[in-house]
């Protein structure tokens, strides 16, 4: 049987350890997955699969290097490595090494993983998961042009914006975070060690930034007000030393410059905070509104009733919240089309028919709650 011609090759959970020299055979081939191999070891001929677009290591664990050469492979668009073997403390790809056509680059749960190659002209979207901040720090020298996502790295304590404001001397681990024009996503997730921030307002493309889970944070990026494209911002999981949420002052500037596209916004509390941040009010083109863990807040605002473009209202996990703001501001909320409710027991009841908040909702189209894990009611208003 001839194989010279085979563009796809999973090799995924088979128990080989070594591809043979003979791989280099194989010249039309364009994906290749070795996760969840005993793979100990690539061959040097396996650099001249020039037409390999995706490379897919997950799980392999015995794998200690790859060959020298990578940068051979300049048709390769994806590539993928998560949990490699633990004696990958040392570079396993040259650090000059370029990757001309290189979309996609996700590094998952490589701990000891210290240097990466930075030269990726082409990546839109960039992944890590779980690594320590020096191997972050080189990664985001790239200058991506989608997506960058940076998942659970706990030792990460700092985004400085300029490569030469490192310090060697200083224990702290920095990501060097270049401004993109280009770049739209933005994630920083679960990073619990991380409480500085650079002036993200030169990115200009952006149009979501996801700040979650940095619970050393006390202030947020300066300047995201002012990006002209962000559509969707969501934030929270910060310090439970604040009493108040840290939101973007709105003070001093224009109403047509204070986030003049955002949509979509996600802010998640922790139990000191009593109040919503006051600065929400001037969102007066927001769309969606989720307010998620304020267990402290008893009422809603008045000043909800400035939102009126608002057409979807979420509240999940406020467990003391009992008020609404006055039926006058709540119809001001002409706009509004669906209130859902998730473990707010106390408002629940009262928005019920009868109960004490009805008037205040019941002109609402759609109200959906959710207690303490119950399948979802749905009341449709009889209201036109």
């Amino acid at each position: 049987m001839n194989f010279s011609n085979v563009r796809v090759l999973s090799l995924s959970y088979s128990a080989i350890s070594e591809l043979p020299p003979s791989i280099a055979k194989l010249k039309h081939l364009r994906y290749l997955n070795l996760s969840n191999s005993q793979i100990s070891k690539l061959p040097n001929s396996f650099t001249t699969l020039y037409n390999l677009q995706t490379l897919i290591l997950k799980n392999c664990f015995e794998l200690r290097e790859l060959p020298r050469g990578m940068r051979k492979l300049t048709n390769l668009r994806n590539l993928i490595i998560c949990k490699i073997g633990n004696e990958w403390s040392h570079p396993v790809l040259s650090i000059s090494s370029s990757f001309p056509c290189v979309r996609q680059l996700k590094v998952k749960v490589c701990r000891k993983l210290m240097i990466m190659p930075t030269r990726f002209p082409s990546l839109k979207v960039l992944e890590f998961e779980d690594c320590n901040g020096e191997i972050a720090s080189s990664l985001l020298e790239c200058n991506v042009t989608s997506l960058a996502y940076v998942y659970n790295c706990e030792k990460l304590q700092g985004i400085n914006p300029y490569q030469d404001a490192w310090d060697e001397e200083e224990e702290e681990e920095q990501l060097q975070l270049h401004s993109s024009i280009s770049l739209n996503t933005l994630i920083f997730y679960n990073c619990p060690a991380l409480f500085s921030w650079p002036d993200l307002r030169g990115f200009i493309s952006l149009r979501m930034l996801f700040i979650y889970g940095c619970k050393s944070q006390q202030c947020i990026p300066s300047g995201i007000e002012y990006l002209p494209k962000l559509e969707r911002l969501v934030m929270g999981g910060f310090s439970k030393k604040m009493d108040l949420f840290p939101f973007p002052t709105a003070e001093g500037t224009l109403k047509s410059l204070y986030f003049p596209s955002l949509r979509n916004l996600e802010i998640y509390g922790w139990p000191k905070l009593r109040c919503l941040p006051d600065q929400v009010q001037y969102l007066t083109s927001l769309q969606t509104l989720w307010i998620l863990g304020f267990e402290s807040l008893i009422a809603m605002p008045e000043w909800l009733g400035n939102l009126t473009s608002l057409r979807e209202l979420k509240i999940h996990w406020c467990g003391n919240l009992k008020y609404m703001p006055y039926r006058e501001q709540m119809l001001r909320l002409t706009s509004l089309q669906h209130l859902h409710l998730v473990d707010c027991h106390l408002l629940v009841d009262r928005c019920k028919e009868g109960g004490e908040e009805y008037n205040k909702t019941s002109h609402i189209p759609k109200f959906t709650y959710n207690n303490e894990g119950l399948a979802e009611e749905v009341k449709e208003s009889k209201v036109q």
